[in-house]
């Protein structure tokens, strides 16, 4: 029998300390485990590969190859399936071709008394869906902090002026016709 715990917390216990969202910043990529479930006889572990560009996704798919390899050689009988689903892509690439999509999402911000700053989301987002099936779909604030964690919270006056700017994007896209 293999116990298929102690080979996920061994396969755990592979990711490079270099690459983890805690030891990580800006434009650094990570592997992020997020989801861990299983007993004995099977395990299952979810894990985000996170990156700027197509290369260091790619470079993280490898390393995660090899430390399904060197698992191996520790358990043996052990059979691990290992699947990537290309879920968040950077967005960028898409949205520097449509310049007016991000100039009018910075219009409708500014129009809501919201000063736009532009800085790499180190994460997946629905933005980046949208875009690769064709809508060109720039982050823009929701106001949140402490984003992703069990003390999130957002305050009322960046509910109020990150709904003005969804507004303002209907109307200013209205008013050039961006959609037609």
């Amino acid at each position: 029998m293999v116990n298929s715990l102690y080979a996920a917390s061994y396969f755990l216990s592979l990711f490079p300390e270099n690459m983890k969202p805690e030891t990580t910043e800006e434009r650094q990529g990570y592997l992020h485990p997020y989801d861990f479930t299983g007993n004995e006889e099977q395990t299952r572990l979810k894990v985000l590969i996170r990156d700027f560009d197509m290369s260091g996704l790619e470079e993280k798919t490898n390393i995660l190859e090899r430390m399904k390899k060197q698992t191996l050689k520790e358990f043996p009988d052990l059979k691990i399936d290992l699947v990537v689903n290309d879920t968040y892509r950077n967005m960028n690439s898409i949205l520097n071709k449509h310049p007016e999509i991000v100039r009018l999402a910075e219009e409708a911000m500014k129009e809501a008394g919201v000063t736009p700053v532009k800085q790499p989301v180190r994460g997946g987002t629905d933005g980046s869906q949208l875009t690769f099936m064709g809508l060109p779909t720039p982050n823009i604030f929701a106001g949140e902090e402490n984003a992703h964690s069990r003390l999130e919270w957002i305050p009322a006056e960046s509910m109020v002026k990150s709904v003005q700017t969804i507004l303002n994007i209907s109307k200013l896209s209205a008013e050039e016709r961006l959609w037609k």
